[in-house]
């Protein structure tokens, strides 16, 4: 595994700007911790109109709010939090994912955002779809990106424009597939 994490680049460059943000809305899931807390983060420091955070438990997503107009002196930003259904089922699936299962998964993924992005083509809908891969990050584990890092590759997708519809994006480029 260790191995592994050292071919992951390190120190990716944010490619979102101010003047993406700008006048914006986001939804970030996951809101409250690790790659989406930064990725909020990161949005409302760079003048995004509006970041709704989407998060399981309000009171965490209160906890982040917090956390993240603090240090920036920047609030009313993130104000919308949006209560995910915690579905017990889903934790219980993870937890037997099994390594044979995690290259299938994300197959799968890739087969259903092509097929999404068929049935939504960007020039009826206006919308950009694609599939972040932000690789592996720290959080509780010794290796890996940090979350800061990670989060870059999520702030990616929204910056990556009309080229990623129906692509997936890796550390800040868009896979060939």
């Amino acid at each position: 595994m260790a191995a592994a994490v050292v071919t992951q680049p390190h120190n990716l460059l944010l490619l979102v700007t101010a003047e993406t943000c700008r006048g914006s809305t986001y939804t970030v899931t996951g809101a409250n911790t690790s790659l989406g807390l930064e990725a909020a983060r990161h949005l409302v420091r760079l003048g995004s109109a509006t970041v709704i955070m989407a998060v399981r438990d309000p009171a965490f997503g209160l906890r982040a709010l917090a956390d993240i107009e603090s240090p920036t002196g920047i609030s009313g930003v993130a104000k919308d939090l949006m209560k995910i259904k915690d579905e017990p089922i889903v934790d219980s699936n993870a937890e037997d994912m099994t390594q044979k299962a995690y290259p299938l998964s994300k197959f799968l993924k890739i087969m259903a955002i092509r097929h999404l992005t068929g049935l939504l083509p960007l020039q009826r809908t206006g919308v950009v779809i694609n599939l972040m891969c932000p690789g592996l990050s720290k959080q509780k584990k010794r290796y890996g990106r940090t979350a800061e890092d990670g989060s870059r590759t999520l702030l990616y997708g929204a910056a990556a424009g009309e080229d990623s519809h129906g692509c997936l994006l890796k550390p800040c480029t868009i896979a060939e597939m």
